[in-house]
């Protein structure tokens, strides 16, 4: 939940020392947002993006992700120990997920409206870059997390997706496995316990120079992006080139302030914790002692958060004293929760191999496998989900059209299959839900959502939906064919615009993918403006491929888990590895279709082919065209209807049409 001032209370007992030679820990999350914020500020990146709603692109994250690791161990000799990401997300902690899913929601609004106002600037626009005004992109912490599985060094062998929050893992590392200093963005882990040797620093802290420089502040280990663009209509081309990184004996220290808990406590005046020469020999039930009694940070921690506004030194005499522990015994209890190493959980899910799962999609997996009669759990880590607890799925808000529906919707279909092959799993019989609650774009921190029915455990209609999947697939990767270019991406991109014309059909509403491809889409196939639809179109592309990689990830996760499947249906079984098979080519996070990609990609799914297996699969009644040039019959007709209304004459009366695809039909 968090300690407002924390940091501010804590920042000037800090201890200022060299991180050369040492050994970290890593909180992945923390780590991947960082990222973010370096390459958002970097002036080479800044200069490449043209448009004030481009980000970063994923390939960029990840690489930039490395670079500056690859920066930090190189140049000042530092070890990573671990890197743990996010894979489980307490129940104590779901009104703060929610919460920051709301403030992420209003975030994209906000830029929706701004831009309603001032129109969206075209493709080059030049002048500043508002990057600020959004969000990090959407899939920031697995294209790092990617990046770091696929890498050449120590990286993927340390890099652990864990059934907790990483902080929590972090903590416990330091302090039972292999002291180190904690990088993070988060103060909460100033007041853990780290054990007689470890410390936090955090990551804004530390200052890498660009390539090779010696100068303290030279900027971040970003990526470097040059763009060339072609004047074809089926090339844009980003190429991204990593800032050299080189070893110099002449390297300045790296000077950080860390944060040590027994330090901290010393020059305040407060009960340490007594650290034996076999405290890291031990279990957790000194820790949790130590949590219980207040003693270290704790007890500060919980005075500052029952009153922000008390002075430094009237903390410290109130949690000598106990006070608020004693007054507030339950919020107490509640507040070291948070604290306490999930330890019953992560013996529970041992036999779970979670290693190749999303944080997004464990936090699902790991809701299905832990469920059970018992409601108690233990030390607050919420290991058993209550009967009244529904299971809960957060898709990441994406940048699209807010007066349009959520751009997750279109793909729902695909999502409710992969979590419904869930239920194949050992535990199938203590999961009692047959919905799971999505939250996307949130109006208020009261949405409820949208509920999401799974198919049952057993029967024909989990069956029938993978053949009717397998097939419209199969029909797709048939008629558009890859190409040494396109790879696969145009299939993907062309199931995710099905989708699309199939959820406008069966709602009654406007198609963005038709929208954009009939209403603004010149006869080139080059867009030469940028929109909302567009956005809307390219938004649910993106939330289309990340359902896909879900689906992929827990089919994986299903076969791993299932491996012996002697009595389970064959024909189940025959149709997810096809099914597997298929989703192989899938378009990987660091190649997802950005906003510069977006511009050309009309032209390519014409050439493609696309257009045409689009019409087919959908029953479309007309073919897809682009619309007509300027100067065209069709367009002279269009401003003159305009000009009449503006003069007050009365339109010519035309006969209604039941197709509004046939005023197609002259357009070429």
């Amino acid at each position: 939940m968090g300690v407002p001032k924390l940091l501010t209370t804590l920042a000037p007992f800090g201890d200022r020392k060299p991180l050369d030679n040492g050994k970290v820990i890593i909180d992945g999350p923390a780590l991947a947002y960082h990222i973010v914020g370096l390459c958002m500020a970097d002036p080479v990146m800044a200069a490449g993006r043209r448009h004030p709603l481009e980000q970063p692109t994923y390939a960029q994250l990840g690489a930039a992700a490395t670079v500056w690791l690859d920066t930090l161990c190189s140049r000042h000799n530092i070890k990573v120990l671990a890197i743990y990401f996010d894979g489980y997300l307490p129940v104590s902690k779901r009104p703060v997920r929610l919460e920051r899913s709301y403030r992420t929601s209003a975030q994209l609004k906000d830029a929706f409206s701004f831009y309603q106002r001032d129109n969206l600037p075209g493709f080059d626009a030049k002048g500043p870059r508002t990057g600020s005004l959004l969000p990090a992109p959407a899939f920031a912490v697995p294209a790092v997390l990617d990046a770091l599985r696929a890498s050449d060094t120590h990286y993927k062998t340390v890099t652990h997706v864990v059934p907790g929050e990483a902080d929590a893992f972090c903590a416990w590392h330091a302090r039972n496995h292999e002291a180190g200093t904690v990088l993070t963005s988060d103060s909460d882990l100033l007041v853990q316990d780290l054990g007689p040797d470890g410390d936090v620093v955090l990551l804004r802290d530390i200052d890498l120079p660009r390539g090779g420089g010696d100068e303290a502040g030279a900027g971040s280990a970003a990526a470097k992006t040059t763009t060339t663009t072609t004047t074809t209509t089926t090339t844009t081309t980003t190429t991204t080139t990593i800032a050299a990184t080189t070893t110099s004996p002449a390297a300045r220290p790296l000077i950080v302030t860390a944060y040590r808990m027994a330090a901290i406590c010393q020059r305040l005046g407060l009960p340490a914790p007594l650290y034996k020469y076999d405290y890291l020999a031990s279990n957790e039930a000194k820790c949790y002692k130590l949590i219980k009694s207040g003693k270290g940070l704790y007890g500060f921690a919980f005075e500052l958060l029952m009153d922000p506004h008390l002075s430094t030194s009237e903390l410290v005499g109130r949690a000598k004293q106990g006070l608020a522990m004693a007054q507030h015994p339950d919020e107490y209890a509640e507040f070291v929760d948070q604290y306490t190493f999930p330890e019953a959980l992560y013996e529970a899910v041992l036999q779970y191999n979670a290693s190749g799962l999303d944080p997004r999609v464990a936090e699902v997996v790991l809701q299905s496998v832990l469920l059970g009669g018992d409601s108690q759990g233990c030390r607050g880590d919420a290991l058993l989900k209550p009967a009244d607890l529904p299971m809960l799925f957060f898709a990441p808000p994406l940048v699209d059209d807010c007066m349009r529906a959520n751009a997750w919707e279109i793909s729902a279909q695909i999502r409710v299959l992969a979590f419904s092959l869930l239920r194949r799993l050992p535990t199938a019989a203590n999961m009692g839900d047959t919905w799971i609650r999505e939250y996307g774009r949130m109006a208020s921190t009261a949405s409820r959502g949208t509920a999401l029915e799974l198919f049952p455990a057993e029967g024909r209609r989990r069956v029938k939906a993978l053949d009717n999947f397998i097939s419209l697939l199969t029909r797709i990767q048939a008629f558009v064919p890859a190409s040494a270019e396109n790879s696969s991406e145009l299939q993907w991109v062309t199931l995710a615009s099905y989708y699309d014309i199939e959820w406008s059909k069966e709602h009654t509403k406007p198609s963005a993918c038709l929208d954009v491809l009939q209403k603004e889409t010149p006869s080139s196939g080059v867009l030469e403006q940028v929109t909302w639809t567009g956005m809307h179109w390219l938004a649910q592309i993106q939330s289309t491929l990340y359902s896909l990689r879900i689906l992929k990830q827990i089919v994986a996760f299903v076969k791993y888990q299932q491996s012996e499947r002697a009595g389970d249906d064959k024909q189940l079984w025959l149709r997810i590895e096809a099914l597997e098979d298929m989703l192989s080519t899938l378009t990987p996070l660091a190649k997802y279709p950005t906003l510069r990609t977006l511009r050309d990609l009309p032209a390519r799914l014409k050439t493609a082919n696309a257009l045409e297996v689009l019409v087919a699969l959908a029953e479309l009644p007309a073919s897809i065209s682009f619309k007509p040039p300027s100067g065209s019959k069709t367009s002279k007709n269009r401003n003159r209807n305009k000009k009449r209304k503006r003069t007050g004459h009365a339109p010519v009366r035309v006969q209604t049409m039941t197709n509004p695809f046939t005023i197609l039909d002259g357009a070429d």
